[in-house]
């Protein structure tokens, strides 16, 4: 008696500290509220395992994880940027040849000195103020045209050379860790996958025990009731009866948890439970809230 009132505390502070967790995730104040803190999560659904499984194949699920884990997309947009990187580095060593262009319109205004006039005779002269040389230059009177080409020759920069066997090793780098973490998704995915068939066995077998205790009950209470057997035995029963059912609850759970474990490897936790980040994101649901599982 005593074992079991110490199990049923236990099992009360674990609800307690998982109500905390949920409240924490589920509310912007969280437990700085107290009446987030007073609050209790009642439970308004029980935890469903189906009678056949409607997991596709694991090379399936290997495929989705690949293409839909966000921290592999993040991955590849780095291999790209390191890429792109080492790409500005490669042309910084390339020879580099400009076409240079310049096109030029000037105007001449001002007193006719008499001294330039008397050396240069039959000179054109433009006597006036700004507006004969704003005149001059929109008319485009006196234009200049100048086209070149540059070219410049990288001879021995260091630097240039030290940055692009930087950002070589850099790209090679994000290459490995993103190769790396594939490899790490797709054993996720495959234990996972595993994991799942092994708790759906657990709980199969638990159902199974439960059912033989119970016919193992019926049958000793048949018989203590023609005189053959003594309360004690049909306690007994009753108590391993008691002990399957724990059994197929926790076993049942752990297959609730291997699915989510599922599905977080998959990246399908959204789609399963019908989260769209768009509706979240304009602050409207347009379906019912989604009901916290009782095991």
């Amino acid at each position: 008696m005593g074992s079991n009132q110490q199990a049923l505390i236990s099992a009360q502070g674990l609800v307690q500290q998982q109500e905390l967790i949920v409240k924490t995730a589920i509310t912007r104040a969280g437990l700085a509220n107290p009446a987030i803190r007073a609050a209790h999560i009642i439970a308004t659904d029980s935890v469903t395992v189906p009678e056949a499984e409607s997991v596709r194949p694991v090379d399936e699920l290997i495929a989705a994880a690949v293409h839909e884990r966000p921290d592999l997309a993040q991955a590849g947009i780095q291999v790209e940027n390191s890429r792109t990187s080492l790409k500005g580095s490669l042309n910084a060593l390339r020879p580099e040849l400009d076409v240079v262009g310049t096109v030029q319109n000037g105007g001449l205004s001002g007193e006719i000195n008499p001294v330039g006039a008397a050396l240069t005779p039959g000179s054109a002269l433009y006597p006036g103020g700004y507006g004969t040389a704003l005149g001059q230059i929109f008319k485009n009177n006196f234009p200049t045209y100048i086209i070149g080409l540059q070219m410049t020759l990288p001879l021995r920069n260091r630097v240039a050379q030290a940055d692009a066997v930087r950002d070589e090793l850099q790209a090679r780098q994000t290459q490995v860790r993103r190769q790396q973490l594939e490899d790490q998704v797709r054993l996720e995915v495959a234990d996972a996958y595993v994991a799942m068939q092994q708790a759906r066995a657990a709980y199969e077998a638990a159902i199974q025990s439960r059912v033989l205790q119970q016919q193992s009950v019926k049958v000793e209470q048949e018989t203590f009731d023609v005189g053959l057997a003594t309360n004690y035995m049909v306690i007994q029963y009753q108590t391993y009866l008691a002990q399957a059912q724990s059994t197929e609850v926790a076993a049942k759970g752990a297959y609730a948890k291997a699915m989510i474990a599922l599905d977080r490897a998959t990246a399908s936790t959204l789609e399963v439970n019908q989260v769209s980040i768009q509706e979240a994101r304009n602050g409207r649901i347009s379906r019912p809230a989604a009901r916290i599982p009782n095991p």
